[in-house]
């Protein structure tokens, strides 16, 4: 579970005989002995609550009636995934980088990965890898994509298994057609400046 979910403990008193004396209190203690916050001590149960802190959990509860008959102790162990996925981007050939910006060509592959950052042992797995383009529709990353020429703003973050989002990334790309033609021939073209461009160039 996220470090979020809410854990909600229900009760009900069977009849016996055709009589029951109702629920009296429940009451739920988390991690007992561990040495770690919540001490392990019972608590009240009031209502919802969530294990802020990832890693794994017992939780024990039970509930006592009127007349102070007392349930058997419950138990469930529990993973908690506190930590976001990271996304990351990567960009196909043909590339170069001229004055801070990466330039691509309208057939170069932008693919798009992410990775569940492991929090005290656990994580879930990443679910999807999300990202939109100049600001517009959001899409599912299935396969990597290209884009038409022009200077656009890739927008992009993953969402694990059980909805922790990771911080959204910005990228500028420049895309131009010129680039497939002037890396045709020369090799080794060097521009002055605070960029180089190194590969094959048209003159």
């Amino acid at each position: 579970i996220a470090s979020t979910t809410q854990l909600v403990l229900t009760a009900a008193d069977p009849m016996t005989a055709d009589m029951a004396s109702g629920v009296k209190a429940t009451v739920y203690r988390v991690d007992a002995g561990a040495g770690r916050p919540p001490s392990g001590a019972w608590l009240d149960y009031a209502g919802p609550f969530a294990l802020a802190a990832a890693g794994l959990h017992t939780v024990e509860w039970r509930s006592i009636d009127q007349v102070e008959n007392t349930e058997a102790v419950k138990l469930m162990k529990i993973a908690v995934d506190a930590a976001a996925p990271v996304a990351a981007i990567s960009l196909g050939d043909p590339k170069f980088t001229a004055f801070g910006l990466d330039v691509l060509s309208p057939t170069s592959l932008i693919s798009l990965s992410a990775l569940d950052q492991v929090a005290a042992g656990v994580a879930v797995g990443v679910q999807d890898i999300l990202y939109r383009v100049d600001a517009k529709q959001t899409n599912t990353y299935a396969a990597a994509f290209t884009l038409p020429e022009g200077t656009h703003e890739v927008e992009f973050w993953a969402v694990d298994r059980v909805g922790n989002t990771g911080a959204s990334q910005k990228k500028t790309l420049a895309v131009s057609a010129l680039r497939a033609a002037a890396i045709s021939t020369l090799d080794g073209f060097s521009a002055s400046g605070t960029s180089d461009i190194t590969g094959p160039v048209l003159s």
